[in-house]
């Protein structure tokens, strides 16, 4: 394999790891490239590169396949850990932070954004189904935070989202919460 070519490979293989979940991208993408090796190998008459192209390069491009699909699944457990581990209010203070107070309300199904406040401070507990949505929202926040701004996830949170019939995941996620999680899941591996 020459050295351009190389170089070509490696960059963008980083620049593909570097977006995390869409590594599955990089492969489609680095398949074709491994064959077009193969077919500019065998024009020029260099079984060696030809070999080279589908016994090194190939098993190197799947091996970036299954890292990208670890990462997001390690990614998906660690998120949901956090979500498992971490105390109510310190859950409500990072939503608070990151999605603001009023839209914290929103998924949290109440309209009186003061009491999230309430709850943050841990002066007050929500019911048990607040708790659950909070709980998730976290997890999708954290999940979203590894890849995006805080401004993209709020913005993800209130849009229309097509994964979810045009609905914005804020208020589908006391309706729907596997879908919400699968949506987020989604944008995480697809931009």
């Amino acid at each position: 394999m020459s050295k351009p070519v190389q170089e070509l490979l490696i960059r963008h293989c980083c620049s593909e790891i570097h977006n995390g979940p869409s590594v599955l991208a990089a492969v489609d993408q680095l398949r074709p490239f491994c064959f077009w090796q193969a077919q500019t190998a065998m024009q020029n008459g260099a079984k060696v590169v030809l070999w080279v192209a589908f016994m090194v390069l190939l098993p190197m491009v799947e091996a970036i396949a299954n890292l990208g699909a670890s990462m997001a699944v390690a990614l998906d457990r660690a998120a949901h850990r956090q979500a498992v581990r971490t105390d109510l209010p310190t859950i409500v203070r990072y939503l608070q932070d990151v999605l603001e107070q009023r839209l914290t309300a929103v998924i949290a199904g109440v309209s009186d954004a003061k009491a999230v406040g309430r709850w943050a401070r841990g002066t007050q507990t929500p019911h048990p189904d607040t708790e659950k949505r909070l709980r998730l929202a976290f997890q999708i926040t954290q999940m979203l935070m590894t890849a995006e701004s805080s401004d993209t996830v709020r913005a993800w949170f209130i849009g229309m989202n097509p994964e979810l019939d045009d609905e914005a995941p804020a208020l589908m996620l006391g309706k729907e919460p596997l879908r919400v999680l699968q949506a987020a899941r989604f944008f995480l591996a697809n931009g």
